[in-house]
């Protein structure tokens, strides 16, 4: 009997050992594995990572079925602070990846092929934490990717989620043409978002942290799902480049902060779904009226949102039409001008692709047309110079691709005429020069080229 005792205390014994042991070890299944509670004991992640010195090279096999990663801090008492080249490629099990600040250099397509990743956050955007050492600050860098052009070939279409912790810059192109991923958190580390960074990505929101100060070039061009853009409460923003929101087709309204102090003149173009610019009432530089953006005194149109449709009146207080600003503009259907405007410049594709227009009577106040002004205006069918006009200049191809265009009448106070003004205006079969029976000194030897207008000089 004593010796049954014995012999059921050993096996007891050993069964306890054994569910001791498989409790460090059956846990392949369990994306979290002790690592994210305990991201510095050594002795966790060892059976599931591989490394040499400070460098994470790959996954044991107890690691291999994770769902989960989390790099951890240490690993066999050595600080980790690299991720090696292609050290968790064609991993088809991951679906999150979680990399700490700790991490300051991540090789060439660490993650290639993670065919299900879903999700990953990362403590910088590139090669190295570095900004002066990182030559390949490109989101497809970690993919495998070499340049931003064809990163998308290489970034897994199932990632949606971006979660960035660090860096003081996005730089150009980093997230260029990552279609797929829908949501992207910027850290308040952040002070600049270069050309194109998430140009033709999937977004669908986006908050810009208060410590960016400069939006660039085609920043977010081409996000035609982005329809939220917040700036945090206290933006030091002050710049907003060219394109920035170029075709954000599903945005339809922005507030722009305070402390922003130039705005580029196609910053909003083509943002077709765009009805509402609001400005900080604070400031110093521009202001909005009725979803329109104006200077600060209102004096000059900036951009006339091109999702708003029908007839827009003009107060007899603005002096100018501003470069691009009802450029695409294609619901809009007259512009009307309160009496005794004091209009002088219409700017530079001030109304191109205008091609709801149907008719417009410009003030005589106004003394200059700019370069492509009217240009694609293909409904527009009248154009009249109110009596007593002073323009003196009409810029290239101002009325190019005027299509509907039949006859026009020109001041005879117009001294300056650029080339192929009315180019491309199949139906343009009268023009009428006032005051004049020849062309003056300023007019372009093609002023009138492309078109088979017949000339009635002096009429």
């Amino acid at each position: 009997m004593r010796k049954l005792s014995r012999i059921a205390a050993a096996l007891l014994l050993i069964g306890i050992l054994m569910l001791a042991f498989a409790a460090c070890f059956n846990d392949a299944d369990n994306p979290n594995n002790g690592i994210e509670d305990n991201p510095n004991i050594d002795n966790i992640p060892n059976t599931i990572f591989t490394a040499n010195e400070n460098t994470v090279t790959g996954l044991t096999e107890y690691g291999a079925t994770l769902t989960k990663l989390t790099i951890p801090n240490r690993i066999l008492g050595y600080n980790i602070t690299a991720i090696a080249e292609d050290a968790f490629k064609n991993n088809q099990t991951v679906t999150e990846v979680i990399i700490p600040n700790s991490i300051t250099s991540i090789g060439n397509g660490a993650f290639a092929g993670c065919t299900s990743l879903t999700s990953i956050t990362i403590p910088f955007v590139g090669n190295i934490r570095s900004a002066a050492q990182n030559n390949h600050p490109h989101f497809g860098w970690i993919f495998g990717a070499t340049d931003y052009l064809g990163q998308y070939l290489f970034i897994p279409p199932s990632l949606q989620t971006v979660i960035i912790t660090g860096g003081s810059n996005i730089e150009n192109g980093a997230f260029h043409n990552c279609t797929g991923l829908t949501s992207i958190k910027i850290p308040d580390s952040v002070r600049q978002i270069g050309r194109h960074a998430f140009a033709y990505t999937g977004l669908t929101s986006i908050v810009i942290p208060n410590s960016v100060t400069s939006i660039g070039e085609s920043a977010f061009a081409g996000c035609t799902g982005l329809t939220n853009v917040i700036f945090e409460s206290g933006s030091q923003l002050t710049f907003i480049r060219d394109y920035a929101f170029w075709g954000c087709r599903g945005l339809i309204s922005i507030t722009i902060p305070n402390s922003v102090m130039r705005i580029w003149s196609t910053a909003f173009n083509d943002c077709t779904g765009l009805t509402d610019i609001t400005v900080d009432p604070l400031n110093l530089n521009y202001a909005s009226q009725d979803g329109v953006l104006f200077n600060k005194d209102k004096s000059i149109i900036l951009k006339y949102p091109a999702g708003k449709t029908g007839v827009y009146v003009i107060s007899n207080s603005v002096t100018s039409i501003g470069d691009n600003a009802f450029e695409g503009c294609i619901g809009l259907t007259n512009v009307l001008f309160e009496s005794g405007s004091k209009l002088t410049t219409i700017g530079y594709r001030a109304f191109t692709n205008c091609i709801g227009l149907t008719s417009i009577t410009i003030p005589n106040s106004a003394t200059t047309i700019g370069e492509w002004a009217f240009m694609s205006c293909i409904g527009l069918t009248n154009i009249i110079f109110e009596s007593g006009s002073k323009l003196t200049e009409i810029g290239e191809r101002a009325f190019f691709a005027c299509a509907d265009l039949t006859s026009i009448e020109i001041p005879n106070s117009v001294t300056t005429i650029g080339f192929l003004v009315f180019g491309y205006c199949p139906n343009l079969t009268d023009i009428y020069v006032q005051g004049h029976l020849s062309p003056p000194d300023g007019w372009h030897i093609d002023w009138n080229a492309g078109t088979a207008a017949t000339i009635h000089w002096g009429q």
